[in-house]
């Protein structure tokens, strides 16, 4: 039985058949570097299972905080168009949306009122994404980037002045 090490995943089977790892894609009984797995790597001009140095490992590191800056961000941007669209529907939304301008156009500031806390609210949503994007954004390691994000008790509150705009009420006020 022996320890194998797969050249190209770095699967680490303990206590393996070894006949079972013979057909080169397996080191046998290799020297595990004493460094996570995300930092080992197949030296192909000696076959053996290394470990990058210090100045590769940083760039892994930076790659890995940049993606993980992206994917945060992008959750932030899901949850808030979540709620929103949980809030009002996209058609409801439309609908809000067309009589909002035609409510300006005509200088009906009654049907405007009605609207227009909705707007702010979800004006108030898009600051606090904002906000945790750029907390995200100013963090340097993978940890601080999970750290980051919104300030939940603001995003709490956020939710619970969700204002009560609904289309029908709102074409009712705008025809008089």
């Amino acid at each position: 039985m022996s320890t194998v090490v797969n050249k190209h995943t770095f699967q680490v089977i303990r206590s393996a058949n070894t006949a079972l790892y013979r057909n080169g894609n397996w080191w046998i009984n290799p020297v595990l570097p004493n460094e996570p797995q995300r930092y080992w790597k197949n030296n192909t001009e000696t076959d053996t299972l290394e470990a990058f140095n210090s100045a590769e490992q940083d760039s892994i590191d930076q790659g890995n905080t940049l993606q993980r800056k992206y994917a945060r961000k992008r959750e932030g941007e899901v949850e808030l168009n979540d709620h929103i669209e949980r809030a009002y529907w996209p058609h409801a939304q439309r609908q809000l949306m067309l009589l909002l301008i035609l409510a300006n156009d005509e200088g009906h500031a009654e049907t405007k009122g009605y609207i227009l806390p909705l707007v702010g609210w979800i004006a108030n949503g898009q600051k606090l994404m904002t906000e945790a994007q750029e907390r995200i954004e100013a963090a340097t390691t993978e940890i601080d980037v999970e750290a980051a994000g919104y300030d939940y008790e603001a995003f709490a509150l956020w939710h619970q002045t969700q204002p009560d705009v609904q289309p029908m009420i709102a074409q009712g006020i705008f025809n008089g």
